[in-house]
C-alpha cells in the first residue's frame, strides 16, 4: 500500500536566509510548526528550524520579483505538460512573494528533490528572459531548499489554511 506523502517546500529570493537561518523564520512558520508537535501531528523537516539570528546584506535597492510572472511559470513548469524534469508534480497550493516561495505538494516518488532543484533552476532562467529590469538568472534564488513532509492528512488543511492566510495578508 502506497502512502501519500505531502511535501511543503519553501525557498528564498536572493540573498534571504534559508528558513531554518532566520530568527522565529518566515511569517511564523516557526510557530507553525511547533504547533503541528503540540497537536500530535507527525512530520519530518530537512533542517531544524531554530529561534536563532542570521543577517543578511539584503540590498534596498534589489529588483523586486514579479510574484505573478514566478508564480504562472512555476504552474506551467510543474503541469503534465511542463518540464521534462520538474513537470508532472501535483501542486495542492503555491504562494509567491517577493522574498520566497511556498510550494505544497503531494509527491511519492524518490526524485522531488531533483524535480525542485530543476524547477528553481528554470523559473530563475524564465524570469530572465522576461524581465525587463535585468532581475532572474543567477543569484534569483538562494541556495537551497527547506522542506515540512507528513503522511497525516491533518497536514494538508492545515498547511493550506497557512498559504491562504499568507495570501490574504499580502493583498
Amino acid at each position: 500500500m502506497n502512502i501519500d506523502t505531502y511535501w511543503h517546500i519553501l525557498w528564498t529570493v536572493y540573498p534571504m536566509p534559508m528558513p531554518n537561518q532566520q530568527t522565529k523564520t518566515i511569517s511564523g512558520l516557526y510557530d507553525f510548526y511547533k504547533k503541528l508537535e503540540v497537536d500530535g501531528i507527525k512530520y519530518e523537516v530537512s533542517q531544524p528550524l531554530n529561534a536563532s539570528t542570521c543577517t543578511s546584506n539584503i540590498k534596498p535597492d534589489r529588483p523586486i520579483l514579479n510574484p505573478h510572472s514566478v508564480e504562472d511559470d512555476i504552474k506551467k513548469l510543474t503541469s503534465e505538460k511542463g518540464d521534462r524534469i520538474a513537470g508532472n508534480i501535483p501542486v495542492i497550493d503555491l504562494l509567491v512573494d517577493s522574498n520566497h516561495i511556498e510550494l505544497f505538494v503531494k509527491f511519492n516518488g524518490d526524485n522531488l528533490i531533483q524535480k525542485i532543484a530543476r524547477l528553481k533552476s528554470r523559473s530563475a532562467t524564465l524570469l530572465s528572459f522576461s524581465s525587463e529590469s535585468g532581475e532572474g538568472g543567477k543569484h534569483t534564488w538562494s541556495k537551497g531548499i527547506w522542506y515540512g513532509k507528513s503522511t497525516d492528512i491533518r497536514f494538508v488543511p492545515l498547511v493550506k489554511n497557512r498559504i491562504m492566510q499568507l495570501k490574504n495578508a499580502s493583498f
